[in-house]
């Protein structure tokens, strides 16, 4: 009888262990509620090392954007940044982004 018992409660104790871990995940990165609707997520890189280069806009997937114009308060390596752009056809010396124009950017808190 006392071998039942503890077998019940082992059994037990997985389950709620079982529960408890199910219960703990990593929660999944979202937008910011106050982010304006379109933009995407791209942090700043300085890449004035570069012969022709200023300031690059990097996108989470890894690409590169070349903004035509980027305000002076937004020059700074490693911000964070929310943006909406469109492409432009332009040539570039610094031939290490698409070139765009900014129609939106704010610093992500």
């Amino acid at each position: 009888m006392e071998t039942r018992r503890i077998i019940k409660s082992v059994i037990i104790l997985l389950f709620f262990t079982a529960m408890l871990v199910a219960a703990c995940k990593t929660p999944e990165k979202t937008t910011p509620a106050t982010a304006e609707p379109g933009t995407v997520s791209a942090t700043v890189i300085d890449m004035r090392e570069l012969d022709g280069c200023t300031y690059l806009l990097e996108l989470q997937d890894g690409s590169k954007l070349q903004p035509v114009t980027l305000p002076v308060e937004f020059q700074h390596g490693g911000l964070k940044v929310r943006i909406k752009y469109k492409k432009v056809e332009i040539m570039s010396i610094c031939m290490s982004g698409t070139p765009v124009e900014l129609t939106y950017i704010k610093a992500e808190k």
